[in-house]
């Protein structure tokens, strides 16, 4: 493989944008805890979207190589179903079922398995949609 200097430039943008993302979460996590009224719901729907924006910010270049075949776009219903929607709801369960609160529950369990089950998650939602292996004219 040879060196290209616009494929490096495209990779060294990704990575900042990467970088801007999760300076983002750290900066919306400290502005919730910073402000002292913290506001349940609406600091954990956020900051979740945001790790889920990672998934699919991660994503961009396999759907990038998708978009350039010719071929019909399917939906792949059991990874989103078995994979991706599992790992988004299974780190909120003990918020569901019990009255454990999020700085209570973050502290109680691993930060990272949570955060990362996101991002999994947010990258398998976006995989799900796949091309069609022969062409549909």
């Amino acid at each position: 493989m040879k060196f290209s200097l616009k494929e490096s430039l495209v990779y060294l943008l990704y990575l900042i944008g990467l970088l801007l993302l999760l300076w983002g979460i750290t900066n919306q996590e400290l502005q919730f805890e910073q402000r002292g009224d913290y506001q349940l719901f609406r600091s954990v729907l956020i900051v979740s979207l945001l790790y889920i924006a990672v998934g699919f910010y991660l994503a961009i270049p396999i759907m990038i190589k998708r978009f350039k075949n010719h071929h019909r776009w399917l939906f792949n219903l059991n990874r989103f179903l078995f994979v991706s929607l599992p790992l988004f709801l299974f780190p909120y369960l003990p918020m569901i079922f019990s009255n454990i609160e999020r700085p209570q529950f973050i502290l109680t369990t691993s930060l990272v398995t949570w955060e990362l089950m996101l991002v999994i998650a947010g990258y398998t939602m976006v995989t799900s949609f796949e091309k069609e292996e022969k062409l549909f004219f």
